[in-house]
């Protein structure tokens, strides 16, 4: 424990030495710029002296003669703060007189800045704190502002921040009353430099920090703040918990409102509201707006009641119904917010929210010239078009907005209406199978759990009117994830019919089987790695060694000879023991024959077995999934056929004369010739149509003994069967496989075999299959990891298990192509969309690409540091966004690559933040209400996935398509890096603007825009969209999306266009907050967090607090190192420290003041007191009370001493003891 000693004790003889007279001469020569001031009552000015101009010098020696020499006694000793001639010197002077109220804001600011002696009381409980900050102040700085805490029954509270051109009173009588001032320790005695350092980062914390404890919420905030049960009643209706406002307020009363009708009804759950109970809680509701809002107009009167009802009856049914849940606990209604609870520490940038942003100017931004080029143009519009534009343009009224939704609904009951027709026409052999519908309407408008219930609803139906509807199969809904499914599972569920009963039972795999009568069948079906197994580990063994496990479940078995009967079967079926009892996966295969609805995910599409879609007899799929249908392979050692490759002939093969052998000499003798025309371009397949080797072979026998040496072994081959030994199962995995590659390989051959069907001795040579191609790529296998390497790509369109029935396709954004080609159908598109409540921010100045925030290891420093700033600034408007959205939670898009780095253990990300990667964001519903997104540029497919993707697509056209990248190598003719080319988009502004800019993109119509736009711009379409901005509550603001990269679509209406630097002017505070771990938030909303997938779990808000200020440290110590490099000599530089830790000598604060008069002796109280509230009673001795002789000190022989009052033999001595943290510099 370290001891903070406090003796009180001073010379009487010099009591009086509290004036300009008597200590300005001392502190001139401490380097301090004090100056004489009068003391007339309620009013302190300047005696011969001009505080500004010596704000920045010292006053001259001539000056400090002059005063010494004119100011008496009556005149007090200022300082004149803010400047560079006292080192900056600031006053934080809490001007409260309630003690309490005092102590809490004291202990508030040492908390946050650190402890300073140098406390002045002029009149107890106020008190001025003396800090020094590390760079000047600056006339009109927000951070000096005063903050005015509600007021008290003494008049106003306030908190002042004294800086530039600010005086402090330093000595002499308080100018209103006469009350002496006072320290705990004497300034007269100490320097400039003396003083407590702080930060304007830690001076803007510290204003955050006291707004947020002390300022009133507003009523926006109110009516979404969390909320609990409390004790407080009204005609026996329990109220909720709600923040106090401050005024009563005329704005935001719709959404508060909404808010406590919503919140009444869960603090008083019913299964069964009588009329009597809806007129209690209509009085509850009544009672509790008019305590935090203005009741006028369309809120007052019959019109507020009007409001209320109308909640009511939907609200009510809906907890009758169990779709609410009731509210939980019981606590005291709060008069001031939580402390969690920050208010919004800046300006507000969509302060406005009816028009457009409140910061920009009327015309859209557009960016100074770069290299002689403009990234945004704006558009050329006559004033009458402009105007127009902007009418049109304007965010839609509630009533608009209910129209849209509405049309919405009914086109999706329309398309599901004409969907189930379909099912039941082919169900019974009638026309109907070639039904194929895409439905586009805007995310987040319920088209999924819309049609989900829709369906549960039709079977019922179908069940009732007829026997057996479904007698021959079921319908098949897929959806993207497991996530999603359960989601749209859960509100199947929950459909019940008018008398309440279920209306759906749900067939698990681990479950046992419900009771089906009278009700609609739906199965939730599963892969085998998601069912228990008991030769899981043999399974995983077989797949890594390229072998199928299907034989450890069943296989055909030879009869040995003396147990086969005479003519009888040479095999047997043998299973799995565990299959017939007990096998979760195979019991699928029974549960699903009872099965109407099969909810499952899209990944079975070309995966399932027969018994999952032999019976399927309609599909509605949820998101276009036909893009994860393109599949690539690269073989990087086509070209070196010396790799093992240990293949079998097939039957026809072996009965033709090839043993064992032949098909691996016959790879080893036709892979390179195949690879050598693929180099040169040609068509490999008149190449083997053509050729004979020294065998007497033609080339297309010798293409079926090379696919033999590369096909998938079959398990009946290797006599892989349910009873097979374990020691002989490990021989089996043990013996030489295939080599990495032989997948790519394989379908090299396979489409050679394929063009080979097209080929007669006649037919002219044709160009190379686009689904081949000779590539420079990055090698994925253990021997060469992360180089790139020259190999064939091999590109793939799988086929889709389920066909030949009605479909129905549910996306925004979904391809028509594509859906056409894939399933072979020719599908009508039915659009109905509605403008979005949204207001959208963008900055097109820059594509925010993966490679601005990871540079290379060989980038050069001004790239490194570019990054690092650039991280830096999107850490700061995730902050800012999160400040001014307290109440609600942000959710942050980007790529993973991106969010590994702005999202690290090495900062402190604000709590109200969640975190989805593009390819996680369709279907996701957890962010339905949440205040804001913002997205990082987009999803990054690189020139040759996409090539591949495009060419698997495209192959099979009429006008064969041809790769992007011609040379394979990403590199133009000259050896320059291949781009995109650009293409011109246009944006429309809410204000009537256009504007222009240069994005790159391919030429639209191809296969290879319909796969970028698929995998970038609807990615970020979709995540702008998972507020759900569409109607569906018509109390709700606008969500608002901060767009980081040119990627809003067109159709979309763009409010503002700033670039980040300009979006980040007011970050400061909130950046400050955020580092205190003050953006905090109770949660009304699930929280994800998709960065958990694929890495290990993030530290927990204060571990990366302290991981952040580490990381700031090591880059102040060594800014010359890497961040990796100056972390480690850090943690080196301390440990040394630590070890001298134990030699080092206690730290001690000396707090010194004076009691000689009665009035000295209650000032002395009063520093008590203070020091009692700060440190708290266990930390502060008590009060002692000394006799003893008093020492005359020694004095100049010239000086004349003033006629004092007879010595007081009272002195008084408080000692203090706190542990206070050691400061070590290494």
């Amino acid at each position: 424990m370290i001891r903070v000693l406090t003796d009180v004790q001073r010379d009487v003889y010099v009591s009086n030495r509290w004036f300009y007279k008597d200590v300005g001469v001392q502190m001139h020569n401490l380097g301090w710029p004090v100056f004489p001031q009068t003391r007339d009552r309620d009013s302190r000015r300047p005696f011969r002296a001009q505080p500004s101009e010596y704000r920045d010098a010292l006053p001259s020696r001539w000056k400090v003669e002059e005063w010494t020499a004119k100011a008496g006694y009556e005149h007090n000793l200022a300082l004149a703060l803010g400047g560079s001639s006292s080192l900056s010197a600031i006053a934080i002077d809490v001007d409260i007189s309630d003690a309490t109220l005092s102590a809490e804001v004291m202990r508030i600011v040492f908390k946050t800045l650190g402890f300073t002696p140098f406390a002045r009381i002029g009149s107890s409980p106020k008190v001025a704190l003396v800090y020094r900050l590390d760079e000047p102040t600056r006339q009109g700085d927000e951070a000096f502002a005063t903050i005015e805490l509600p007021k008290g029954e003494e008049g106003k509270r306030e908190v002042e921040f004294l800086g530039f051109g600010k005086v402090l009173t330093l000595y002499g009588w308080h100018h209103r009353w006469g009350s002496k001032i006072v320290w705990w320790r004497d300034l007269s005695d100490a320097r400039p430099e003396d003083l407590p350092v702080i930060t304007r980062s830690q001076l803007q914390r510290l204003r955050y920090e006291i707004q947020r404890r002390f300022t009133d919420l507003s009523v926006a905030k109110i009516a979404a703040a969390p909320v609990e049960l409390s004790d407080v009643r009204i005609d026996n209706v329990r109220l909720p918990s709600m923040p106090k406002a401050g005024e009563k307020a005329r704005e935001g009363r719709e959404s508060l409102l909404h808010g406590i009708v919503w919140n009444l009804v869960r603090a008083n759950p019913s299964s069964n509201y009588e009329e009597g109970d809806k007129a209690s809680l209509l009085k509850a509701a009544i009672a509790t707006f008019g305590e935090h809002a203005e009741m006028s107009g369309r809120f007052g009167g019959q019109g507020l009641v009007t409001e209320i009802t109308e909640r009511l009856n939907r609200f009510c049914p809906m907890m009758e119904r169990g779709e609410i849940s009731p509210l939980r606990g019981s606590m005291p209604t709060p008069t001031s917010p939580a402390p969690k609870a920050p208010a919004a520490p800046v300006v507000d940038r969509f302060r406005d929210e009816s028009g457009a942003f409140s910061r920009l100017n009327s015309k859209p931004f557009v960016s100074p010239a770069w290299k002689g080029i403009q990234k945004v143009l704006a558009v050329e519009k006559s004033p009458e078009q402009v105007a127009k534009d902007r009418e049109e343009r304007k965010l839609l009224t509630q009533d608009q907005r209910e129209a849209g939704y509405k049309r919405i609904g009914r086109a999706i009951d329309k398309v599901n209406g004409d969907f189930w027709e379909a099912v039941r026409d082919a169900s019974e052999s009638k026309q109907g199978s070639e039904h194929a519908v895409i439905l586009r309407v805007p995310p987040g408008s319920g088209k999924t759990s819309q049609s989900a219930r829709y369906a549960a609803q039709a079977v019922d139906v179908m069940n009732t009117l007829f026997a057996k509807p479904l007698e021959y199969g079921f319908v098949a809904f897929m959806l993207p994830d497991y996530n999603v499914l359960e989601e749209v599972v859960e509100k199947v569920a929950a459909v019940c019919r008018e008398d309440g009963s279920p209306l759906a039972a749900i067939i698990r795999h681990n479950q046992p089987m419900p009771d089906l009568t009278d009700r609609v069948a739906v199965m939730v079906p599963v892969g085998k790695g998601r069912t228990a197994c008991m030769r899981k580990a043999e399974m995983e063994a077989l797949e890594a060694a390229d072998i199928s496990g299907s034989g450890l479940c069943e296989a055909n078995v030879e009869i040995p000879s003396y147990r086969r009967a005479d003519n009888g079967p040479k095999t047997e079926r043998i299973q799995c023991t565990f299959m017939l009892d007990g096998c979760e996966f195979f019991e699928q295969h029974r549960r699903i024959k009872h099965a109407q609805i099969v909810f499952m995910v899209s990944q079975m599409e070309t995966v399932a077995g027969k018994w999952l879609w032999e019976r399927c007899v309609g599909r509605i799929v949820d998101e276009d999934t036909t893009t994860s249908l393109a599949k690539s392979y690269v073989s990087f050692d086509v070209d070196r056929a010396n790799a093992v490759r240990h293949g079998r002939p097939t039957k026809a093969q072996a009965d033709a004369g090839y043993d064992d052998d032949f098909p691996t000499m016959a790879r080893e003798a036709l892979l390179p010739k195949i690879v050598a025309e693929i180099k040169a371009g040609r068509c490999p397949s008149y190449f083997v149509k053509h050729w004979h080797d020294g065998l007497n072979t033609d080339g297309p026998t010798m293409l079926g003994l090379a696919l033999s040496a590369v096909r998938r072994d079959d398990p009946s081959q290797l006599k892989i069967h349910p009873k097979i030994s374990a020691a002989d199962l490990q021989k089996i995995i043990d013996a030489p496989r295939k080599s990495p590659g032989a997948s790519a390989e394989r379908e090299l051959l396979k489409i050679v075999e394929d063009r080979l069907e097209s080929y007669d001795l006649n037919t002219p040579r044709r160009p190379l299959d686009a689904r081949l191609q000779y590539v420079l790529s990055e090698y994925a296998g253990s021997e060469f990891r992360g180089q790139k390497l020259w190999g064939v790509r091999v590109s793939k369109r799988l086929k889709s298990k389920f066909t030949g029935h009605p479909l129905l396709v549910l996306d925004a954004s979904a391809s028509k192509r594509r859906v056409d080609k894939v399933y072979n159908v020719n599908a009508k598109v039915v659009s109905e969309t509605v403008a979005p409540h949204l207001r959208v921010l963008m900055d097109p100045t820059r594509t925010y690409s993966v490679a601005s925030f990871k540079p290379g290891p060989d980038a050069p420093p001004e790239q490194i540091r570019s990054a690092r700033l650039l991280i830096d600034k999107v850490r700061r408007i995730i902050a800012l966004e999160a400040a001014e959205r307290p109440w609600s939670r942000i959710l942050v898009v980007l790529p993973k690559a991106i969010e590994e780095v702005i999202n690290s253990p090495f900062w402190r990300a604000p709590e109200n933040v969640c975190w989805l990667h593009y390819g996680a964001v369709r279907g996701r519903d957890f962010a339905k209400g949440y205040a804001s997104v913002i997205t990082v540029g987009r999803q990054q497919m690189g020139i040759g996935s996409n090539d591949a993707s495009a060419c698997a697509f495209g192959c099979d056209d009429i006008k064969p398509i041809t790769p992007f990248d011609l040379r394979g190598d990403g590199l133009t003719a000259d050896e320059k890096p291949l781009m995109r080319p650009t293409v011109v988009k246009t944006w429309a502004m809410r204000s009537g603007e256009d504007v222009q800019a240069s994005v790159p993109s391919f030429e639209l119509g191809t296969f290879h825009h319909e796969i970028d736009d698929a995998a970038r711009e609807q990615e970020v379409y979709q995540a702008a969209f998972r507020p759900r901005p569409i109607y569906s509550d018509a109390a709700s603001a606008p969500a608002r999306w901060i767009c980081l990269g040119p990627w809003v679509p067109c159709d979309i209406v763009v409010d503002a266009i700033q670039s980040l630097d300009v979006m980040i002017a007011n970050a400061d505070q909130a950046e400050s907050a955020r580092g205190a771990g003050l953006l905090t938030y109770g949660g009304l909303f699930e929280h994800r967090d998709s960065s958990l997938k694929g890495r290990e779990p993030l530290p927990a808000p204060d571990v990366r607090g302290e991981n952040e200020a580490l990381l700031k440290a090591a880059r102040e110590a060594f800014p010359d190192r890497t961040d990796a490099k100056a972390l480690v000599l850090l943690r080196r530089r301390r440990k040394r420290v630590e070890d001298w830790g134990p030699y080092l000598a206690p730290c001690e604060i000396e707090i010194v003041a004076t009691a000689d008069e009665e009035r000295d002796r209650a000032a002395l109280k009063a520093i008590y007191a203070s020091i009692v509230a700060v440190f708290g009673d266990e930390n502060v001795a008590p009060l002692e009370e000394n006799l003893g002789p008093i020492a005359e000190p020694a004095r100049p022989m010239n000086e004349v001493v003033a006629p004092a009052t007879p010595p007081s033999p009272l002195v008084l001595t408080c000692k203090v003891r706190r542990v206070m943290p050691m400061s070590i510099t290494a």
